[in-house]
């Protein structure tokens, strides 16, 4: 043990007798939060989403019309095809997908049971799940705003 203090001790004293060094110890790393303060943001603008809608009722035409209004999302895609969904995620266009169950308006209002759109999402690269995750998020905040007002 005192072999690494010692050697803790001595690397102690270079560092402090350089100034270059002095300067990348604490210069440096206020200059980075500085720049990755400005540069990164975790907000999520329009992502792009698909929609698979069986019902087609006016309360889920009134959901597409919120969705597309959002800043944060932007729908790209009406699916026709539940098989759809494997094929446009492959192909990298979207981000996310909104599935909404048969007779969704019915479902909804008597016990709220209808609301629950499934959200799919799958990526390749470590941001896209990122991306994923805050889409999620948003819309599952989205559902559990609404009230009986649709």
């Amino acid at each position: 043990m005192k072999q690494f203090g010692a050697f803790i001790k001595k690397e102690f004293y270079h560092i402090l007798r350089d100034k270059r060094t002095m300067l990348i110890l604490l210069v440096m790393p206020v200059i980075q939060i500085i720049l990755f303060g400005f540069a990164i943001s975790t907000e999520v603008r329009n992502a792009k989403i698909a929609v698979f809608d069986p019902s087609k009722d006016a309360v889920t035409l009134r959901l597409k019309e919120q969705l597309q209004a959002s800043p944060y999302f932007s729908v790209t895609e009406e699916l026709s095809d539940y098989r759809q969904i494997n094929d446009i995620f492959k192909e990298g266009k979207i981000n996310l997908v909104i599935v909404f169950s048969e007779n969704f308006a019915e479902n909804l209002f008597p016990y709220r049971r209808g609301c629950r759109s499934t959200c799919c999402r799958r990526h390749r690269t470590q941001s896209g799940v990122h991306i994923g995750r805050l889409c999620l998020k948003h819309t599952q905040h989205f559902f559990t705003g609404m009230d009986g007002t649709i």
